[in-house]
């Protein structure tokens, strides 16, 4: 279970699926970060992360796909510069 937002995510999906090479883990978040874009578009409860946890603790697990650039992997989203001003 990690709490933070969408850095945070990404830095706990690199360490456990380019760090080790067991490609299936399960883990939790709990959205404390600024925006929590993950959160939101997963219909995870980012506003409440006291709901966030109990569904870490008592919720069914949801496969999701991750990307792979470079030896690093995402689940949130690739941006190519597009996203700056």
């Amino acid at each position: 279970v990690a709490g933070g937002g969408d850095g945070t995510l990404n830095q706990v999906v690199n360490a456990s699926l380019v760090e080790d090479s067991s490609p299936k883990c399960s883990f939790g978040l709990l959205p404390l970060g600024t925006a929590n874009d993950f959160a939101h578009g997963a219909g995870l409860p980012a506003a409440d992360p006291w709901a966030a946890l109990a569904l870490c603790a008592e919720g069914d697990a949801t496969s999701i796909d991750v990307g792979e650039v470079e030896n690093r992997v995402f689940v949130n989203l690739l941006a190519g510069g597009t996203g700056s001003r």
